[in-house]
Formats: structure tokens, C-alpha cells, sequence
């Protein structure tokens, strides 16, 4: 499954067949881990909905964007875009936008066949069931 933003292609050597792909998704699987590796549910439920936020917008958001969003204080925003600050292009001022840092990190958050760990999966149950037909319905589209 693929959500991409216009007509980006993905990179051959990032398909999770490849050892490229398997390289970086163990990369992605290990900074995910120590993101929500906190023994706090509450961090990892709004660490999930920020990367969430960062990884599904069309046009790239700021910090203070994804706080009023997701009706956080900015104050908490930030700490835990820092937490995987290695995934983005993220900057401490909360009006600059924040980007995935390589375009096949949200390809990997989105597909559970990569990102087969539930507990830092950005989406699960009813999300990926709609992300999945969304993706098939703009398959069929093509």
C-alpha cells in the first residue's frame, strides 16, 4: 500500500524486496521504537497522531499547524517531533513546516507488510482499511 502526494514515483531500491528497503526499514523500525518506547500510552497515542499528521498532509505542516490540528499545546508538539527528529526535516521554529526526510518513510508507515511492528504501526485496525481501499481505489483509477 502507497499513499503518495501527486505524481511522485517511488524509488526502486526502496521496495521492501530489496536490500536497500529492508535496510532502511529496520532503520525506521529502530528509531520508531525508542520514539514510542516510553512507558507512558498517552506519549505514544500523540506521538502516533503527530508522525501521523507529518507523514498524511498534502502540504506539509508546521508544528503549530499540527498542534491546533490535533488540539495539542505546541508545547508538546515539538518534544515529540524531536523524539524522531533523525525520520524529518524539522526545524524548533513552530512555523516552519515539517517534511519526512526521505520520501520513503511515509511509504513505509503506511504499509504493514513493512512496518509489521504494532506498536510504533502509525495506523492500525479501521486506518489502514481505509488507506488500503483508498490505495486501491486509485489504482484502479490509473
Amino acid at each position: 500500500m502507497v499513499i503518495r502526494r501527486g505524481d511522485e514515483k517511488p524509488l526502486q531500491s526502496q521496495k521492501a524486496g530489496t536490500r536497500e528497503g529492508k535496510t532502511l526499514d529496520t532503520l525506521y523500525t529502530s528509531i520508531l521504537q525508542q520514539a514510542f518506547g516510553d512507558d507512558d500510552p498517552e506519549d505514544d497515542s500523540k506521538t502516533r497522531s503527530v508522525l501521523s499528521a507529518v507523514v498524511l498532509a498534502v502540504n506539509p505542516l508546521s508544528p503549530s499547524a499540527i498542534a491546533k490540528l490535533l488540539g495539542f499545546d505546541i508545547q508538546n508538539v515539538s518534544p515529540l517531533l524531536s523524539s524522531v527528529s533523525s525520520l524529518l526535516i524539522f526545524q524548533e521554529h513552530p512555523g516552519h513546516p515539517v517534511r519526512p526526510f526521505h520520501k520513503s518513510f511515509p511509504d513505509f508507515t503506511t504499509d504493514s507488510t513493512r512496518c509489521t511492528n504494532k506498536e510504533i504501526q502509525l495506523f492500525s485496525g479501521i486506518s489502514l482499511v481505509v488507506i488500503e481501499e483508498f490505495n486501491r481505489c486509485r489504482s484502479i483509477d490509473k
